[in-house]
């Protein structure tokens, strides 16, 4: 049996064997199978699907909609993806398929980097950097490029937070093992995605003149600046400055150096009532708390915005608003 290889980054494509399988009816079926092959892992209640694509409609309205949908998703694919038992859907489990999301995570923790925190769990190994290498090659673009809709926004904004710090990496390990070439294009790829980050600018102008193009490193610089300038109204830091004459004086023969150091973090505010929530422990929250932290990483790279935390008393929003805020005082962001 042929398998089917599913793409999500940089848009939809299905593809059964070697055969691209002819466009979705309608854009809700082409959505609703976009869910259930990103939440592959669990299965789906009826009312929780209906709730989510037809949230607009009264629910035996939006179930008989479901229902429909879901008879255009089989006529499409092969028999035997979509799965249902009781009152849940899924993608089949044991099915014959390939997900090139699940690829890439499977990649990053296999290089050992995992966890909220994605923080390295050992040095990276020649094998770990192969992985890494593989992983990243499969980000063709965000998540399902095109598709407008919150939840596939969200999961869009953990999966490039991801890749971003898989290149960091990657970018450390080159540096790390003398290949410079590499590190620099793990660095300018890194800047395509983020280019307000101006440690990783300093890490390219070092790199620049370490392979002998001086020229390059000064031009770097200056993009450094003027997108700083436009985007945040702020100079490069000294060091970024003091680099940037280094280079320009000696034409060139600057070593790299350790990465440039981030800021240090803002003063501690006055005491809030959140402090004594530390100690409890969040439990059963993991699928909120990953929203708000990819919001979080948005508003880091410049794409703010509001996000409305409801529930009944007593149902853990306080704790959940503290975990927000630790997570971003970790950064060093400031947290009001």
């Amino acid at each position: 049996m042929a398998t089917l290889r599913v793409y999500l980054f940089g848009g939809l494509r299905v593809y059964h064997g070697e055969d691209l399988l002819p466009p979705f009816p309608t854009q809700k079926t082409r959505s609703l199978f976009a869910y259930l092959v990103t939440f592959r892992e669990r299965g789906n209640p009826r009312d929780l699907l209906a709730g989510t694509f037809w949230g607009d409609v009264p629910i035996a309205q939006a179930r008989r909609s479901l229902n429909t949908t879901l008879w255009r998703l089989r006529r499409t694919l092969p028999s035997g993806y979509i799965q249902a038992q009781g009152d849940s859907i899924a993608f089949a489990p044991t099915a014959d398929w390939w997900l090139d999301i699940a690829e890439f995570e499977e990649g990053l923790q296999r290089a050992g980097l995992h966890g909220n925190g994605f923080s390295l769990s050992r040095p990276l190994s020649p094998d770990s950097l192969e992985l890494l290498q593989r992983a990243v090659g499969l980000y063709r673009g965000d998540l399902l490029e095109g598709l407008d809709e919150a939840w596939s926004l969200v999961e869009a904004e953990r999966l490039r937070s991801l890749y971003l710090r898989a290149l960091q990496a990657l970018l450390a390990g080159h540096r790390a093992g003398g290949r410079p070439e590499q590190a620099l294009a793990c660095a300018l790829r890194l800047l395509e995605m983020d280019p307000l980050r101006e440690d990783v600018h300093y890490q390219a102008m070092e790199l620049y003149a370490c392979l002998g193009r001086p020229a390059e490193a000064m031009a770097q610089f200056e993009r450094c600046r003027q997108t700083l300038q436009e985007e945040l109204h702020i100079s490069p830091q000294p060091e970024t400055r003091a680099l940037y004459q280094r280079i320009r004086a000696d034409g060139g023969a600057t070593r790299p150096a350790r990465p440039l150091p981030m800021p240090l973090p803002p003063p501690p505010l006055p005491r809030s009532p959140f402090d004594d929530l530390g100690r409890i422990p969040l439990i059963g929250r993991e699928a909120e708390s990953a929203a708000l932290q990819a919001r979080l990483e948005a508003a880091g790279r410049g794409r703010g915005g509001m996000t409305l935390v409801l529930g009944e008393t007593g149902v853990g929003k306080s704790r959940l608003l503290q975990e927000a805020a630790d997570y971003a005082d970790v950064r060093g962001w400031l947290v009001l």
